[in-house]
């Protein structure tokens, strides 16, 4: 699972946002749990989030990384893939 902190006047954050749907026609075997910033500003600030887009892994119940790559479909599936390899960490 994929939390995504975002907000509806950041750019980039729409355009990673179309990446995801894509990847997810692709690779159905992700959740992406979206958290608008401005409305979620509780969570936001227990995240620490200074920039948009914000990703965080999370899988079995546990807290990976925060998760950064290229936004295209096969670079997603890649990284999510090598993070996962990565032990779980504390969460933020």
């Amino acid at each position: 699972m994929v939390v995504f902190f975002t907000s509806s006047d950041c750019g980039a954050c729409h355009h990673l946002r179309a990446i995801f749907i894509q990847y997810l026609q692709e690779y159905n075997d992700l959740q992406v749990f979206e958290v608008d910033a401005a409305i979620s500003s509780a969570l936001t600030h227990e995240f620490d989030i200074f920039h948009l887009p914000s990703l965080f892994l999370y899988h079995d119940g546990r807290y990976h990384c925060e998760f950064h790559c290229e936004a295209l479909p096969i670079k997603i599936h890649q990284a999510l893939h090598k993070a996962l390899l990565i032990t779980p960490e504390e969460e933020p």
